[in-house]
């Protein structure tokens, strides 16, 4: 399963989020960022690409994201 998810925070070096589940409830996020408005104007002209890192998140701790993140709406 994979999942992409649009930014709509304020934060503005961030560009997508894509998260996909990995067996057994294991998940991988990639962060996609930019650096700076230089890099977002070397993207624009094709000069470069968002830099990205990678995370391994464990059930448990996706349980707590999940939890945190349900929190938040309520």
């Amino acid at each position: 399963m994979s999942v992409k998810f649009v930014n709509t925070t304020t934060t503005p070096n961030l560009v997508n989020v894509h998260i996909n589940a990995l067996e057994p409830g294991n998940l991988i996020v990639r962060l996609e960022y930019v650096t700076s408005q230089d890099h977002i104007e070397q993207i624009r002209r094709g000069e470069a690409t968002v830099d990205n890192v990678e995370l391994l998140i464990k059930p448990h701790q996706a349980r707590k994201i999940a939890e945190g993140l349900s929190a938040r709406r309520n």
